[in-house]
């Protein structure tokens, strides 16, 4: 203890002092264990956390393969696109239609 309380409690009875010593000790030991309690809840919330991220960096690291593998499946066929022989289009529009 420091040297002010030492001096209070020395000019207290004895009957005091000690209660109030119990009480304190009792009082710790319950906040220590209300302390323990929550810090082993916040430790398991964050390995909740740190799993529920890694499924997440996983979700992500499949979506962007997926996503460049249709990235290069539309380039592909934009290239099959313009590699058909299409009639042009302006000849069509002047044309009459058959059923006329």
């Amino acid at each position: 203890m420091s040297l002010i309380t030492d001096t209070v409690f020395e000019k207290l009875p004895l009957r005091f002092t000690r209660p109030y010593c119990t009480f304190n000790r009792r009082r710790l030991a319950h906040e220590k264990k209300k302390m323990e309690i929550r810090l082993t809840e916040i430790e398991i919330k964050l390995t909740q956390m740190e799993d529920l991220l890694e499924s997440l960096n996983l979700t992500v690291y499949r979506q962007q393969e997926q996503i460049s593998s249709l990235l290069q499946q539309q380039h592909l066929l934009n290239q099959q696109l313009q590699q058909i022989d299409l009639p042009e289009r302006r000849e069509s529009e002047h044309e009459t239609p058959p059923h006329y």
